[in-house]
């Protein structure tokens, strides 16, 4: 279970880095999870999972019960691959 202090640290990093800096989602997102590990642990870090549309595919229900889909969908921040193996290219979310 994900401590709720880690919870917070990791949102509010996140949003940060994607809304004030303008940072691209997986640059947010690896932030967030360094920034956790470094103020708790990282087995707390390792609970937040990115999920890559690269990695769902068009037959996968990403809108169902929460899980249900995670063994091939959920994956760790780590290099920008997808699943298939093909380079990941993340863009930066806005203008805003």
């Amino acid at each position: 279970m994900v401590r709720d202090d880690a919870v917070i640290t990791f949102t509010d990093t996140f949003y940060s880095m994607l809304f004030e800096q303008n940072k691209e989602i997986c640059m947010a997102f690896q932030q967030a999870q360094l920034n956790v590990e470094c103020s708790f642990n990282l087995t707390e870090a390792n609970i937040f999972k990115l999920l890559l549309r690269e990695d769902v595919g068009v037959d996968a229900d990403v809108h169902g019960p929460i899980g249900g889909a995670q063994d091939r969908t959920m994956r760790s921040s780590g290099p920008s691959k997808t699943a298939a193996g093909k380079l990941h290219v993340c863009s930066t979310f806005g203008p805003f």
